[in-house]
């Protein structure tokens, strides 16, 4: 897990809710090249085909109302300017959840409780491949757990999480 910053940060924190909730998705470019660069410097990558960039994703109500996922954002660029192969839809958020911001730590485990799952037309593609997921914010680990098993069950060698800001 490599984390750029400390989300109390004044300025952290205020670039993660104007990108988020004000629809400043350029902030993300920015983000995203600290990121590869933090992401360079702890990983040794010799064969970029056994790497895989993908992104947390959102209940198809959540991204109707924003238009958009910031997980999305940031792996999409981040697959641009590293060269890494980016897919999409490996994991699905079956389950509407309540924001996790707005939850303590444990109404975020069952939160987030089969929220997610794996999308088995993939099943071949990671198979013993180092899957890369960028978030904006951890806090309670909670959905690094969940997908972590969930591509760890599937056969990925393994997981690399690039994230914003811990709280």
């Amino acid at each position: 897990i490599i984390i750029l910053n400390h989300y109390r940060q004044k300025y952290t924190k205020k670039l993660i809710r104007d990108s988020k909730f004000y629809n400043k998705t350029s902030i993300y470019d920015d983000f995203t090249e600290f990121l590869y660069e933090k992401f360079l410097l702890n990983e040794k990558i010799i064969n970029k085909s056994e790497y895989i960039v993908t992104w947390v994703p959102s209940h198809f109500i959540k991204k109707i109302k924003r238009w958009y996922n910031w997980s999305q954002i940031l792996a999409k660029n981040f697959s641009k300017i590293s060269w890494i192969k980016y897919i999409p839809n490996i994991l699905k958020k079956v389950k509407n959840t309540s924001q996790q911001s707005d939850l303590n730590r444990q109404q975020r485990l069952v939160n987030l409780k089969w929220a997610y799952i794996f999308n088995n037309k993939f099943k071949n593609k990671i198979n013993w491949k180092n899957i890369i997921i960028l978030d904006d914010v951890v806090s309670t680990w909670t959905t690094i757990n969940e997908l972590s098993f969930l591509l760890k069950d599937n056969h990925a060698k393994k997981i690399i999480w690039l994230i914003i800001a811990s709280d």
